[in-house]
């Protein structure tokens, strides 16, 4: 029997299985799109990349502490 635990970490491992992928197509846009973009378009990219990242980088942060 699956404890209410062992739920959460399986969910929590497809949606970390699903963020990858969608930060693979994310990746792929950009080099198929890339050089299409505007500097305000890429400016937005840039910030809301560097926004996830300040979240992740704290998140790992919390873990050596």
């Amino acid at each position: 029997m699956k404890t209410k635990s062992d739920n959460i970490t399986t969910k929590l491992e497809i949606t970390v299985q699903k963020t990858i992928e969608a930060i693979a197509r994310i990746q792929r846009f950009i080099i198929k799109y890339g050089s299409d973009l505007n500097n305000e378009q890429i400016e937005r990219i840039l910030k809301s990349l560097d926004e996830l990242q300040e979240k992740v980088c704290s998140l790992d942060k919390k873990r050596y502490k």
